[in-house]
């Protein structure tokens, strides 16, 4: 009898372990998905945000005091907007929120192009350098484990292709694509081309949407999907072949069963 009330006495406690790991999973499955969802709206939420914020902080302000400020600061100005812009691309999670939209108003259409499309050209190529030298790391660090998988698969798959396929990519997600390029053959001069060639669409698409804010809040609306629709159809049209290929083995897959 003794020995058996030492078996009972052994079980119970791997039953109470088992039991207590089930919440423990719910909970980091729950968080992970929390943090997908948050990662694919926060676009939209932030583009929201915008439409509202922006005009009560140039009407607290006052549109005419920020371009005064602007004016009396000359040079600095932009070298100051550009330096803290490229700083938002090389450190990925940075975000000037609407700081920056509230400079392209203040700039102007045609100064605020000028310096987006040098923000973008710029900022891609000392990103292809820094993941030339640090490779892996550095990408994991900013965008995370999930992300990482992403660029590897377009760094080894894609982006060398050509010179299109490049460019292509580059107008989906320049930031994360010029972090890509440096894990691939690519010459330097290409990844300057590339971002070059996708920041002339890019940057009339951000700044217009940006002057619009609060005076035609249909337009910036219809410029933002717009930037939606052109982060995702590159990444379509590049890897439409592999896409299929998988949806077929899918069908495949679910027919066998």
């Amino acid at each position: 009898m003794a020995t058996k009330n030492k078996k009972i006495k052994t079980e119970a406690p791997e039953l109470q372990i088992e039991e207590m790991a089930t919440p423990m999973e719910s909970k980091v499955s729950t968080k992970a998905e929390l943090k997908k969802l948050w990662q694919s709206l926060r676009s939209l939420i932030f583009f929201i945000l915008l439409l509202v914020l922006i005009p009560q902080i140039e009407n607290w302000i006052g549109q005419d005091n920020i371009k005064n400020f602007i004016t009396s600061t000359g040079i600095w100005a932009p070298i100051i907007f550009v330096f803290i812009r490229l700083l938002t691309v090389v450190i990925a999670p940075l975000r000037l929120g609407p700081i920056t939209t509230l400079m392209h108003r203040a700039f102007g259409l045609w100064p605020s192009l000028l310096y987006t499309v040098l923000v973008i050209t710029v900022g891609s190529t000392i990103n292809y350098f820094i993941s030339r030298k640090w490779g892996n790391k550095i990408i994991g660090f900013f965008f995370g484990p999930d992300i990482l998988k992403t660029v590897d698969l377009y760094a080894q798959k894609y982006l060398d292709r050509d010179f299109k396929t490049t460019s292509l990519l580059f107008l989906s997600n320049y930031e994360l694509m010029s972090y890509a390029a440096g894990l691939t053959g690519l010459k330097w001069w290409k990844v300057t081309l590339a971002s070059l060639a996708s920041s002339l669409v890019t940057a009339p698409l951000i700044v217009v949407r940006d002057l619009n804010i609060g005076s035609n809040n249909t337009l910036a609306t219809i410029l933002y999907i717009l930037g939606v629709i052109l982060g995702l159809a590159p990444i379509l049209l590049v890897a439409k072949d592999d896409i299929i290929a998988w949806w077929k083995a899918e069908m495949k897959r679910i027919n066998e069963m």
